[in-house]
């Protein structure tokens, strides 16, 4: 089963929606917004992602503890399922044994899952 461990490396706060996201040469950027203030998640050596809603994953939500989820917005995935598929799909094609799975949630339900070789980076501005 999987393990949901809020990243306390970056912590984005609550009430954040994301805005964009963009994958550009390996690269992934998550634009977050809430009121004026803006936030970028950047992860790079991406592995693979997923862009969804809620509605796709509320069995998975359901079963993560509350207080886990009012933590933080971004986490680390432990036992898990989609590192699990990607790793049977590619075949023994990428070296998988460094890769961390993270999980970013934002304040209306969208969910992107980021399998990546890199820590994720935070940039912070004013809109």
């Amino acid at each position: 089963m999987e393990k949901w461990i809020p990243y306390e490396k970056i912590n984005i706060g609550h009430g954040y929606v994301i805005e964009e996201v963009k994958f550009t040469h390996g690269e992934l950027s998550i634009s977050l917004e809430k009121d004026a203030l803006r936030k970028e998640i950047l992860f790079s050596d991406i592995y693979g992602y997923k862009y969804t809603n809620e509605s796709r994953v509320i069995d998975r939500l359901s079963k993560i503890p509350a207080e886990i989820l009012r933590k933080n917005q971004i986490f680390l995935v432990e036992e898990s399922a989609y590192k699990n598929e990607y790793e049977y799909q590619s075949s023994g094609t990428r070296p998988v044994h460094n890769v961390q799975h993270f999980i970013l949630l934002d304040n209306i339900d969208n969910i992107v899952e980021i399998l990546t070789v890199s820590v994720p980076l935070i940039k912070q501005n004013k809109s």
